[in-house]
């Protein structure tokens, strides 16, 4: 009888020491899961201030453009260059938050080419751009800040998938990295 009570003790215990590492393992894979989706949202927060930036950017741009085409000499080619880039950034960004998610080395250098004349243009002393110009070189600053939080915000959620446990984890529960320029 002793021996009976014995052994249904010990595969009580199994089944309590079971059931107890079940919870603990489902309580670390809900930590990692909830840790990751907080990164996530910040991310997307990051992203979607980026966006918005640079929509104001081209649409600052887009004034900047048809302005200068009325005041700089005819021939000028920045107000074409412009309204180009403009159209070709406003086309990608319609993939919005699909657009985060991949790597996209088309806009990235559109991105840049479009970054780089916007500054040059902003730099013009033409009496008439000269307002449009500095509001056009503080959107210019606007989205450079949204880009740097981004970038920081996409390092440290890909420096989380990259930890050891939750490289196991995050696959099954469709954490993916995040692309970023120049990798």
């Amino acid at each position: 009888m002793a021996r009976a009570a014995a052994l249904r003790y010990d595969a009580d215990m199994e089944y309590l020491v079971s059931a107890g590492l079940l919870v603990a393992v489902l309580a670390w894979v809900s930590a990692l899961c909830h840790r990751l989706r907080l990164l996530r949202a910040e991310l997307q927060g990051a992203w979607a201030d980026w966006l918005r930036d640079t929509r104001c950017r081209n649409e600052t741009l887009g004034e900047f453009a048809e302005l200068a085409a009325v005041l700089l000499p005819r021939g000028e080619m920045l107000p074409r260059t412009l309204r180009r880039l403009v159209a070709d950034s406003n086309r990608v960004l319609k993939d919005g938050e699909r657009l985060l998610w991949r790597a996209d080395r088309a806009m990235l250098r559109a991105e840049q080419a479009l970054r780089q004349e916007a500054e040059q243009a902003s730099k013009l002393h033409h009496e008439g751009l000269l307002e449009l110009g500095e509001r056009l070189a503080r959107e210019l600053e606007r989205q450079g800040q949204s880009e740097r939080r981004f970038r920081l915000a996409a390092e440290c959620y890909n420096a989380a998938l990259a930890e050891p446990p939750v490289r196991l984890v995050a696959p099954g529960f469709g954490f993916t990295r995040v692309p970023l320029p120049g990798q």
